[in-house]
């Protein structure tokens, strides 16, 4: 038995709290905008897009505007191609590492034998089995020695 008689709601009081009224009005709102919107869909035109040149010129404002003088630009090109004609050399014992971190991934993951050296690089990277993010070179090297001793 329940030591509290229970009390009823009127019809009245349970939409005021449930503010099934509010919910009402807002609804009447929306209908009201989407007539309107559906009645005047002919009158409002679509923006021009702007044409390839408009693109263009605007592209060039703004390179204009960058406070970069160009001769920094060309000397950042420069070093980056020194940096990718003169890659630095890894030390032996990292090289020996990476060959580890490669074999151990390989061996927990068969079927990324599979995937790029790129995608190996990032993943021994990303799950930090290395100290850097490798060059898929070093990783294609690492995996092409692990073939010739499966091979072997």
């Amino acid at each position: 038995m329940l030591s509290q008689p229970q009390r009823n709601l009127s019809l009245e009081e349970a939409r005021t709290l449930g503010e099934e009224q509010e919910a009402h009005d807002a609804q009447l709102k929306r209908y009201e905008l989407q007539r309107e919107a559906y009645r005047k869909r002919n009158e409002i035109v679509a923006d021009q897009a702007p044409t390839q040149a408009e693109m263009d010129r605007k592209r060039e404002e703004r390179m204009r505007d960058r406070s970069v003088h160009p001769t920094t630009v060309l000397q950042e090109e420069e070093s980056v191609r020194d940096r990718v004609d003169h890659p630095p050399t890894v030390p032996q014992e990292e090289d020996a590492d990476l060959k580890a971190a490669v074999r151990d991934y390989l061996q927990l993951n068969p079927r990324s034998w599979e995937e790029t050296p790129s995608w190996i690089a990032t993943t021994l990277w990303c799950y930090d089995l290395f100290p850097r993010r490798p060059d898929p070179q070093e990783v294609a090297d690492a995996m092409k020695d692990l073939r010739e001793r499966r091979a072997a």
